[in-house]
């Protein structure tokens, strides 16, 4: 199960659902849908919500392009990562075990954590970020009122596993209803002996959409990319380190210096493009340099004078420099938008 529900839809941008971001050229919840698909999960339900439901539905369908089955689950907006579990129950009353993950991006790991269920090691297992302070020790626990559990915050969960057992007691302890969090099921399903356990991993990714976090995202996805070069390469494209070009991709005079994806149809031309960038589809990038950036679909940028830094550019943005008088800066901002000028 995918919670894909909620969240600041004002600040999305022209996506009424968060989940639909692109990151690294894919939305946030092909990744998620991608986990589940590696880990060899053949049928998902992703919970939506009135604002949600239709732009999801729209750009999944049936799942085919994603390689699993899905079904979906209409819920509340407010509804949390232990809710959507037990209204999945709905849909999978016979299932051996699942896997439920919230808003953001599990990199690896999902496969492993599913066959300690499968083996019997453990009923239920919850994954959390790591605190940035690193792990909580047993006196912030008890501060924090029980929402930690074996040194992971439970209310950062991002991802919840079950096994058969445990799905058992979650048809009889989980309530669909009332603002219930992972402690509060997990402490339910400890008092019902269930053998529960949480972990903190370093390779998820809660969905924000603030740049910063965008751009951490970005250069997660990316890490460890494989080189992949495939292009329509007219002349001089130079290339150190790893880099994915699909196919489709114009490139000619160029540097690129990986990690670096290029999607589909993109054209790039007399540009450097650096580390942890990801150039979408149908993007023009011409007489620009960009490092560390995620410039999405069918953006334009040209001829800029200074190198792009740390840059998210949205979908049919434009950035350019204009040669005409009288000089000045013009700029078409929308809301929520951020420009620094060096």
């Amino acid at each position: 199960m995918v919670l894909a529900c909620g969240g600041d839809t004002a600040s999305a941008g022209s996506h009424r659902a968060p989940q639909l971001v692109e990151i690294a050229n894919k939305p946030v919840l092909f990744h998620a849908l991608d986990a589940m698909a590696d880990a060899g999960i053949e049928r998902v339900a992703i919970a939506v919500d009135g604002e949600t439901s239709g732009p999801v539905r729209r750009a999944i369908g049936e799942g085919v392009s994603v390689g699993v089955r899905i079904d979906y689950l209409d819920v509340p907006q407010s509804t949390t990562l232990a809710e959507a579990v037990c209204r999945s129950r709905s849909i999978f009353p016979q299932a051996g075990r699942l896997a439920a993950l919230g808003g953001g991006i599990l990199k690896r790991g999902l496969r492993d954590h599913l066959v300690a269920l499968t083996g019997g090691e453990v009923d239920a297992l919850a994954l959390a970020p790591r605190s940035r302070t690193g792990a909580f020790s047993a006196r912030a626990a008890e501060r924090a009122g029980g929402r930690s559990w074996g040194g992971a915050d439970l209310d950062a969960t991002g991802v919840l596993l079950f096994g058969p057992r445990c799905l058992e007691l979650v048809d009889h302890v989980g309530s669909p209803s009332g603002g219930m969090g992972v402690a509060q099921l997990f402490h339910r399903l400890v008092e019902h002996d269930a053998r529960a356990r949480a972990h903190e991993v370093d390779d998820w990714w809660t969905l924000e959409l603030a740049a910063s976090s965008l751009l951490a995202a970005n250069r997660l996805l990316l890490e460890g990319l494989g080189e992949d070069m495939a292009a329509s390469a007219e002349a001089d494209v130079t290339v150190h380190g790893p880099v994915a070009v699909h196919e489709s991709a114009a490139l000619e005079s160029v540097v690129l210096r990986g990690p670096v994806m290029i999607g589909p149809g993109a054209r790039v031309r007399h540009a450097y493009i650096g580390p942890y960038t990801s150039i979408g589809s149908d993007v023009v990038v011409e007489g620009a340099e960009i490092e560390h950036s995620l410039v999405q679909r069918e953006a334009s940028i040209k001829h800029v004078r200074r190198r792009l830094e740390g840059c998210v550019i949205g979908p049919r943005a434009r950035v350019g420099t204009s040669l005409g008088l009288p000089t000045g800066l013009h700029l078409a901002i929308g809301e929520g938008a951020e420009v620094m000028l060096a």
